[in-house]
């Protein structure tokens, strides 16, 4: 979900912890290893949130939840979040990185290949570990 946070930023935020869940303390951060991610440049994003316009060079910043992914970037003196829980998140690396959010597919330039393997393996982990212990689906 595509939220922009300069507008109710508070009511926007409890949106943010609804979807992906809430932030690491920074004890939980130590002790899983999640820490932010290296800068992404935004190159392709479907559908188009900048609206036809040139966006120029737009970088993004990931932050790993509990329960999800929240990315962040700035456009046009605002700022943005799309966030989204880890059952609705796909992941796909080729030349670029791509991510799949429940209604959003960016596509991101790597810039730093040793900061991104060790965010991605983060990512990767604490998806892994939020399956196989969600209870969120049930079998009948």
């Amino acid at each position: 979900m595509l939220l922009k946070l300069s507008v109710e930023r508070r009511k926007k935020e409890k949106l943010v912890n609804d979807i992906a869940g809430d932030s690491f303390t920074f004890f939980e951060q130590l002790q899983n290893k999640v820490f932010g991610s290296p800068k992404y440049d935004i190159i392709i994003a479907e559908p188009d949130i900048f609206k036809g316009k040139s966006p120029g060079r737009i970088f993004a910043n990931f932050e790993i939840r509990k329960k999800g992914l929240v990315a962040y970037f700035r456009f046009n003196h605002d700022e943005y979040a799309i966030a989204t829980n880890f059952h609705q998140l796909t992941i796909v690396k080729a030349q670029n990185l791509v991510i799949q959010f429940n209604t959003h597919r960016i596509s991101f330039k790597i810039t730093n290949t040793n900061n991104h393997l060790k965010f991605l393996r983060n990512l990767i982990t604490q998806k892994a570990e939020f399956c196989k212990t969600s209870t969120n689906i049930e079998m009948t």
